[in-house]
């Protein structure tokens, strides 16, 4: 929060050790703004919606495998 006091918005995008953390500077100023009391609460809640739209993401993402039909292949003599 401190990079944000001092450089605004803009601070999202600087990297800390090499690395953006992007989410996780979201995910603390909107907890701030939502209630700096319930700071903790908000944080943990926001992530653990996130963690779970990922997972709804992959286990509902349309996906297209070649399916081998097992017969034709053991027929084929191929292993």
């Amino acid at each position: 929060m401190k990079d944000y006091i001092d450089r605004g918005l803009i601070s999202f995008f600087y990297p800390v050790s090499g690395y953006y953390i992007l989410l996780p500077k979201i995910i603390c100023f909107v907890s701030f703004k939502l209630s700096f009391l319930y700071y903790p609460e908000t944080a943990s809640l926001l992530a653990h919606a996130f963690m779970m739209f990922v997972i709804f993401a992959i286990a509902y993402a349309p996906t297209f495998l070649k399916i081998v039909n097992r017969q034709y292949h053991r027929s084929s003599g191929g292993g």
